[in-house]
């Protein structure tokens, strides 16, 4: 039937988000069940279970050198994970609002979250120090939370009908997201650049934006759910 391996650990609970590491055969799932789980692809049981977060663990990212992990939650939080020991050694603050994307930059030293207030929030991954905020200034009320039937109730302070998603980093120096108005964005993440508050370039095309994969070679492919 093409499957390789199945995994089972999250029990009856729906994981949201998959993240392979970038060194050997390690990768993280995460789940409604507020849970981190690392495991090696060769073993059907995780090697560890993160576990902190107070709500729904909707995204992660690796650390390039896979020794750490980011994660995002419905709890407004993000964490950073010692993967080897399993420990939390970061919480972060998202600002009220839900996380619908995390990246880390290629040196390791930054990373950037996408939030359904339709901000982009850049942050120092040692000192935990948020850098810079970036706004798609479309922001708008809506009713429902992150998958449709979150009851979360701090959830709701400050949400997008225009979600920005996917972030990755083209290099050290460029972020790239989009959002569900089919907005493909370029940010400059230098701390001492004057294109601080708009894009250096934008894209439009026609649907959601919900993938956004970058190469060492500065292509950008884009996966758009059509209209």
């Amino acid at each position: 039937n093409g499957i390789a391996q199945k995994y089972h650990g999250h029990g009856k609970w729906p994981v949201y988000h998959v993240s392979f590491s970038p060194v050997t055969s390690y990768f993280a799932s995460t789940s409604h069940d507020t849970t981190v789980r690392f495991w090696r692809t060769d073993l059907r049981s995780s090697l560890r279970v993160l576990m902190g977060h107070e709500g729904p663990v909707t995204r992660s990212a690796f650390h390039p050198n896979g020794c750490y992990l980011v994660s995002a939650s419905e709890d407004l939080s993000c964490r950073v994970w010692d993967v080897s020991g399993g420990n939390c050694v970061r919480v972060i603050p998202t600002g009220g609002s839900l996380v619908s994307g995390i990246a880390v930059s290629p040196n390791g030293k930054l990373f950037a979250v996408t939030l359904h207030s339709g901000d982009i929030s850049l942050f120092d991954i040692g000192t935990t120090k948020n850098l810079r905020t970036y706004s798609m200034e479309r922001a708008a009320p809506v009713s429902n939370g992150y998958h449709g039937n979150n009851n979360n109730n701090n959830a709701s302070h400050k949400q997008c009908t225009n979600i920005v998603e996917c972030p990755q980093f083209l290099n050290e120096n460029v972020l790239v997201t989009g959002d569900a108005q089919g907005t493909v964005a370029l940010w400059d993440t230098r701390l001492h650049s004057k294109l601080h508050s708009v894009p250096i370039k934008t894209v439009n095309v026609k649907g959601c934006v919900k993938m956004v994969s970058c190469n060492q070679a500065g292509l950008v492919l884009v996966g758009v759910v059509a209209p």
